[in-house]
């Protein structure tokens, strides 16, 4: 069984100090014995590639979490989730199918200052396929011998081309999705199957119902399950004479979360009935007040979208949420050093496509593995999208320091990071130089799609020169173009 905390290797580019000038000294904690990763390069002149050493992985919030379950009778499937979240700015999107792509329903994260613009959630598609996403402690995923990796998000490929469970199962194992899972996903269909994507495994549905919440399944023997959503759904729907939107609603209300409870309160509630193809949406606690949504005829008006909590009256409770999210969001604008004077003109020099190196699976969230980022610029805001499926992934915006230097923070789940982007004597930019918040993680250089760049090397040192698993050493670093000069 895989414990909490467990160590990953994660690559380390050192083009940040580019940006910086001269030398830099950036100190890590080393969990495991690295080996010939840090002796046996004292003193030596790296490729950016060649630099690996190891960190130890945030535990998982567990506050941050959601639960869904599905039941069937044999006349009626339904599917039942919360989504369980500090984001207050939700919205609902409507894709009509097109030749080749199943049409859909998908919830998703709006745009605030520092939101994630259309970031899916879940949702269902217009052949009664439903899937959601679910928090679990990171997994080591190594690559699939012999199966191709998918460039892209591979459940919204899933979404598009796929109408039952088995279809999706398959899809899945026709490719290879190594790096970090942090997740795991719940797809459940039209006939009543139902099956939990976990990182290493899959778990299908058996008997009446499967539910899913916050941890694995696999590693976790029925005795041994103590989160309290699981247990209070699973005595819910065994103890139920049949299945209904009216169970459904008291189940979802009985493992909801409050804000007074934890730092993510349930968002919304959805009831997916899969065979008629209807949603029963609730927002933010409130089980009375009910949106129902007519899949088919709601596609039929063609790809719209919808803020949540506007199709609901007023909410006092997400109305003080709300509040406090944008309080601390604007008070981490402030900390980070928000430039208000900024000309968003100087913004078309940093517009298109960077180059994400392979190495760098960081950067990617399997079941979505990113090959390239794209910078646009929207009026007077920058944004970086980091996917190409449409409008399936949102966009994070950059906010400025100065004319070069941007950051990201958001409330909506994804990575906090700082970009600087590098000029040539044209005013274009080659690169963005890249430090992301990201499980310890250190500098990217992403360089712009048809640009060539000499490489920068790094002489790299220890300080102490020798360590062991628990020490703190320091990396010492100086970065030299392809001559030997420093940078």
């Amino acid at each position: 069984m895989r414990k909490p905390g467990y160590v990953f290797v994660a690559l380390v580019i050192l083009s940040l100090v580019a940006s910086c000038g001269g030398s830099s000294a950036t100190t890590y904690r080393l969990i495991e014995n690295p080996g010939t990763a840090i002796p046996e390069q004292q003193g030596k002149d790296l490729e950016q590639s060649e630099m690996y050493f190891e960190f130890k992985h945030e535990q998982l919030n567990a506050s941050q979490s959601c639960t869904a379950f599905c039941a069937s009778d044999g006349e009626v499937v339904l599917v039942g989730n919360n989504e369980d979240h500090s984001y207050p700015f939700t919205k609902v999107w409507f894709f009509p199918p097109e030749e080749g792509i199943y049409g859909g329903v998908y919830f998703a994260f709006d745009d605030l200052r520092g939101g994630a613009r259309g970031s899916i959630q879940g949702g269902m598609n217009d052949q009664g396929l439903f899937f959601d996403s679910f928090s679990g402690l990171p997994v080591e995923v190594p690559p699939k011998e012999g199966k191709p990796v998918y460039l892209g998000n591979l459940i919204l490929k899933a979404m598009a081309e796929c109408a039952t469970v088995e279809e999706v199962l398959e899809l899945f194992d026709q490719h290879s999705l190594p790096g970090i899972w942090k997740n795991q996903l719940f797809v459940g269909d039209s006939t009543g199957d139902s099956a939990i994507i976990e990182p290493l495994t899959v778990i299908r549905k058996t008997g009446r119902y499967q539910i899913v919440t916050s941890f694995y399944q696999s590693e976790t023997r029925p005795e041994e399950i103590t989160c309290w959503r699981y247990k209070t759904a699973k005595d819910m729907l065994e103890r139920a004479d049949s299945i209904s939107v009216d169970l459904f609603r008291d189940i979802l209300d009985a493992v909801s979360v409050d804000a007074a409870s934890g730092s993510a309160p349930t968002q919304y509630s959805n009831i997916y009935d899969l065979r008629q193809r209807i949603i029963y949406v609730y927002h933010f606690l409130n089980y009375e007040d009910v949106l129902v949504i007519d899949v088919d005829e709601e596609l039929k008006k063609g790809s719209h979208s919808y803020d949540l909590p506007s199709l609901f009256p007023r909410n006092d409770a997400w109305e003080r949420w709300k509040q406090r999210m944008m309080e601390e969001f604007n008070t981490r604008l402030e900390q980070m050093g928000l430039a208000t004077h900024v000309d968003p003109n100087v913004y078309d020099a940093y517009v298109g496509q960077y180059d994400v190196p392979a190495e760098l699976g960081f950067l990617s969230f399997p079941p979505a593995i990113i090959a390239s980022v794209n910078v646009t610029r929207d009026e007077d805001k920058l944004y970086v999208k980091v996917s190409q499926e449409g409008p399936w992934w949102g966009e994070l915006e950059l906010f400025p320091k100065s004319e070069t230097s941007f950051f990201h923070i958001s409330l909506a789940g994804s990575p906090d990071f700082e970009a600087t982007f590098i000029k040539d004597e044209t005013g274009q930019a080659t690169q963005a130089i890249v430090k992301i918040q990201l499980n310890g993680l250190g500098a990217v250089a992403l360089k712009r799609a048809g640009v060539e760049l000499a490489p920068l090397r790094a002489t790299v040192q220890l300080s102490p020169d020798t360590a062991t698993p628990g020490d703190t050493v320091t990396i010492l670093a100086s970065v030299k173009d392809d001559s030997g000069e420093p940078v």
